[in-house]
């Protein structure tokens, strides 16, 4: 599954389904979209076949999980702290000069 909504290209934070199109959007920018009066869909253009929306739990459990991989240190290693890279590149630099 896809986990960026097609509006603002971003993670999903609260994906809903609009029944409309079958599609998955970030809740605050289809609520935007359709509060601005749009009876078509984002993607398609098409006529909405209604305006209904929906959590979308498993696009949400999955989102949660990406932004939790992103957030954790690397397999293997740590973040370095702020500043160490200088320190870390002058060192590596040492070794080859």
């Amino acid at each position: 599954a896809d986990l960026l909504c097609p509006i603002t290209t971003e993670l999903f934070e609260d994906p809903v389904l609009l029944q409309g199109d079958g599609r998955t959007y970030e809740r605050a920018a289809i609520t935007e979209w359709l509060r601005r009066g749009n009876a078509t869909s984002p993607l398609t253009g098409k006529p909405l076949r209604g305006l209904t929306l929906l959590p979308n739990d498993a696009v949400k459990r999955a989102a949660d999980a990406r932004r939790a991989q992103l957030a954790s240190p690397p397999a293997g290693g740590r973040p370095a702290p702020p500043g160490d890279a200088v320190s870390t590149l002058l060192n590596a630099l040492g070794r080859v000069g």
